[in-house]
């Protein structure tokens, strides 16, 4: 990692939500980084716009998928 990305992640002030672990850091480049603590997963920097899209990719795809599956099941009668 570059140091950048290192000292902004190390910022409190770029964290908020406690164990949600919302990162907003517009000086960190990286759309991806790990939680605090790491070993918990990873979240979006929601301070790059390509976040966005993917925090609605994650949020739409399970209805989309269940919404696809009922009207292929219905429709197969």
């Amino acid at each position: 990692m570059i140091d950048t990305e290192i000292d902004e992640w190390e910022k409190d002030e770029n964290w908020y939500g406690g164990w949600l672990g919302v990162y907003y850091a517009p000086r960190d480049p990286r759309v991806w980084v790990a939680k605090r603590p790491p070993r918990i997963g990873w979240t979006v920097n929601l301070a790059r716009r390509i976040s966005w899209v993917w925090v609605v990719v994650i949020l739409v795809s399970p209805v989309a998928i269940i919404a696809i599956a009922n009207w292929l099941g219905a429709n197969t009668h």
